[in-house]
């Protein structure tokens, strides 16, 4: 499946079939886009920028719509694993009147959030997820720390100074 997105205040979001590119379904969402991501049963989740993930399934029906507490300015990134987890940027209270970035990890089947952890940076600039749920973490302020951080295990397992900003952050679904 291939899923258009114009992003605003609706959404629109489109899904074309990849061999022909016949027209599959439309639907709109109050919302304005921040990230996206597709899992192996091609559904399609939606990041907001007013804290919230939504699921698309291939048919078209929104299966759910969860806030997962992260209103910030660049919204929610959410990335698929392999294993039919998602995970999601957040900022969550950090006891004293401040916020700490985290990553919750949500079910893909409803939704609902399996783990939250902190990431032990001032700020989370982007992540990547492999296919065994290890994170790849760009974090810090100014030149940002580059960190492979074993999510189920609550681990880093190396971090390296990248000595620069990180923009995107892609990994193969292999690691």
């Amino acid at each position: 499946a291939l899923y258009a997105i114009e992003s605003g205040s609706p959404s629109t979001i489109e899904q074309f079939d990849t061999a022909t590119g016949a027209f599959q379904w439309t639907d709109t969402w109050n919302h304005e886009v921040a990230s996206t991501t597709i899992d192996a049963d091609e559904s399609l989740y939606i990041g907001s920028r007013d804290g919230r993930v939504q699921r698309w399934d291939n048919d078209g029906t929104v299966a759910w719509t969860r806030d997962v507490g992260a209103d910030f300015q660049d919204g929610v990134h959410v990335v698929a694993d392999g294993s039919g987890s998602l995970f999601v940027h957040t900022l969550e209270d950090d006891g004293t009147g401040g916020t700490v970035p985290s990553v919750k990890q949500l079910d893909s089947a409803d939704g609902s959030t399996s783990a939250t952890k902190s990431v032990g940076y001032d700020t989370l600039n982007e992540f990547a997820v492999d296919d065994e749920s290890n994170l790849y973490l760009a974090g810090g302020s100014g030149p940002v720390t580059l960190e492979r951080y074993d999510y189920t295990a609550g681990t880093s397992e190396w971090a390296i100074d990248a000595g620069y900003s990180v923009n995107d952050l892609d990994v193969t679904a292999s690691g």
